[in-house]
């Protein structure tokens, strides 16, 4: 997640440029989006905080319990993000 939030915020690189992976992804979508770097830092603080919570503490739920929501809240994050 550093390393990730590092290359967001600083443009600095990595050994492994998960901004550059993520912008292929994005390229090579038959959609188009905007605000990706917006939609990214809004996918990854979800996820880290939202997981975090849910491995160490169980709260909401257990891990294996909450990804089905967590993965709901990715795809509506994407989704806002398309060009209509």
């Amino acid at each position: 997640m550093g390393a990730l939030r590092s290359v967001l915020l600083t443009g600095e690189h990595s050994d492994t440029d998960f901004y550059e992976i993520f912008l292929d992804m994005v390229r090579q979508d038959s959609y188009e989006y905007q605000d990706v770097e917006v939609m990214l830092f809004t996918i990854v603080e979800l996820a880290g905080s939202a997981g975090y919570n849910s491995i160490l503490y169980k709260e909401p739920l257990p891990i294996e319990q909450y990804k089905p929501f967590l993965y709901r809240s990715v795809r509506l994050i994407i989704d806002s993000h398309r060009v209509k």
